[in-house]
């Protein structure tokens, strides 16, 4: 049906009276060509209800006795009438249009914008969301104000490209909030006419979430990789370096015996380069080994107290304790949490070289499902280890926990790599927080799993010294060689295996011979 509203109820009455003229004056001679007319309008009528063409025709049979002067006003009213028509029709498709656009714009999951690049022309609600400003904040500020610093050169060109192409799309770059944070947008602007002039309409997606996960992903898949090539390399090193230390520790005793000062000497300062080079290879053991947590019950507290005090002795440094009263018992692996408080507050200590106050907070938090880190909702041991040092430059801190990076002289690069590892294989999380000249915070998050404390073991008597005969198995025939001189110079009959099957074989063989190792 076609509503009233839309032609009037007193258009519709003249409509009528034009058909009833049509009807009664059917084979005058000037009606022949907008006969079709009435044809059409009566058609119109198919749409309304009944009761309305009654009252309809009742209208239009009043209108007759005007019927001279209609018909010559009839093609006039008749193109008015449908001009006017026509042109409701269109305005109502128009703010149909207008109304959907609106809610796409208002509901978008996007910020979006228009600028004339000296302000804001219109923002719509998740653009505010995004920012953290009002919508009068942001159409009284420059668009430039929301540009990170170091983006500034970027979205320069960005800007080039612009004005030669017509159109940007997908350029991912850093903005700052209100409250200075800095969040990843993905960026698309197109240029536009707004108002009669040129101006730029642009959309920012917030992807700060997503990029923090993909950053995640890759270094886990680069840690991954790199431990299994750390593995290898750590191994045969250390064999290698087992072999050296070996033959020179009994050259040296050797030397003993010969009272040659001076060759000791030179083997002192080769065993301790080796030593140095053991260290590194520990490194790399340690990053290796940092697998699947050896979990048990213990106190956090005390492990936490044992291990940053170690750390600093000898240092100019000292740590104060926070701990949140009756902390729980907590089941993790020790010795690897141990490992991470001591390469935390070491590399604390050492960004204060003229020595200071190590703050180590210790709480427990409930993270939940709009907690802003990648964790599951529960419980959490938040470890907070704080030091007013020089800080971090902020181009360094997305590459602090990759293995092998460091600003230090002489250092690794594994420290923080291997607290990584730790921490994310005992479900957790690492952040640091840092200002350069101000300090660095680092927070470590660790699931938090109640439970009994562990009963030590207790210790049995120091084993007895062995004497007689030795089997002694490894891959290596150099590290073979080097045990059965050192063991064989200390009156022990020895005999090697290069595998499992073969010490198998001779284990047997010295059985059934009864010479037993």
């Amino acid at each position: 049906m076609i509503p009233l509203s839309v032609i009037g109820f007193m258009g519709l009455g003249f409509i009528m009276a034009v058909i009833i003229i049509i009807i009664k004056y059917w084979n005058r001679p000037y009606l022949r060509d907008i006969r079709f007319l009435g044809i059409a309008v009566l058609l119109l009528l198919g749409f309304l209800p009944f009761s309305q063409c009654l009252t309809l025709f009742g209208y239009g049979y009043e209108l007759l006795k005007f019927s001279e002067y209609i018909m010559i006003l009839l093609p006039f009213v008749l193109f008015l009438f449908f001009f006017t028509l026509f042109s409701r029709k269109e305005e109502t498709l128009l703010v149909e249009s207008e109304e959907r656009y609106r809610i796409l714009v208002e509901e978008s999951n996007d910020g979006i914008f228009i600028t004339d690049r000296k302000k804001f022309l219109f923002v719509n609600e998740r653009m505010m969301d995004i920012t953290g400003y009002t919508q009068e904040e942001l159409l009284s500020i420059n668009p430039f104000r929301l540009i990170h610093p170091q983006e500034v050169p970027r979205i320069i060109n960005a800007v080039k490209t612009l004005k030669e192409q017509g159109s940007l799309n997908s350029l991912k770059l850093r903005i700052l909030r209100k409250d200075k944070n800095t969040l990843i947008v993905l960026f698309n602007a197109k240029i536009i006419r707004h108002e009669g002039r040129l101006a730029v309409m642009g959309t920012i997606k917030d992807i700060t979430d997503f990029e923090t996960m993909q950053n995640e992903l890759l270094k886990q898949e680069k840690l991954k990789s790199l431990t299994i090539l750390a593995g290898g390399i750590a191994h045969d090193f250390n064999n290698f370096l087992t072999g050296i230390m070996g033959n020179l520790s009994i050259l040296k005793m050797e030397m003993k015996h010969m009272k040659n000062r001076e060759i000791i000497e030179i083997l002192d300062e080769a065993l301790e380069v080796c030593e140095k080079a053991r260290g590194l290879t520990a490194q790399l053991m340690n990053f290796t080994r940092s697998g699947t947590p050896v979990k048990e019950a213990t106190s956090i507290e005390k492990i936490i107290k044992e291990s940053a005090e170690f750390s600093l002795r000898g240092s100019k440094s000292r740590c104060e304790f926070h701990f949140q009263k009756n902390l729980p018992i907590v089941r993790i692996d020790p010795v690897q949490i141990s490992q991470v408080i001591q390469n935390l507050v070491i590399n604390a200590s050492q960004a204060m070289p003229e020595g200071g106050v190590v703050r180590i907070y210790v709480v427990v938090v409930d993270v939940n499902e709009n907690y802003p880190l990648p964790l599951m909702p529960g419980k959490y041991i938040k470890i907070s280890i704080v030091d007013n040092g020089k800080g971090i430059p902020e181009e360094h801190l997305g590459k602090i926990f990759d293995p092998f990076f460091t600003t230090k002289e002489k250092g690794s690069g594994l420290g923080l790599s291997v607290c990584y590892r730790i921490v994310k294989n005992h479900n957790g999380h690492i952040e640091v927080e840092s200002e350069e000249g101000k300090g660095t915070a680092v927070h470590v998050y660790l699931p938090l799993e109640e439970g009994k404390p562990t009963e030590s073991r207790k210790e049995g008597d120091s084993p007895r010294m062995v004497r007689g005969k030795v089997l002694v198995m490894d891959d290596e025939e150099l590290v073979r060689d080097l045990v059965k001189r050192g063991l064989e110079k200390n009156g022990i009959s020895v005999d090697v295996a290069s595998d499992g099957e073969e010490a198998v074989q001779n284990y047997r063989k010295a059985l059934e011979s009864g010479s037993p190792y």
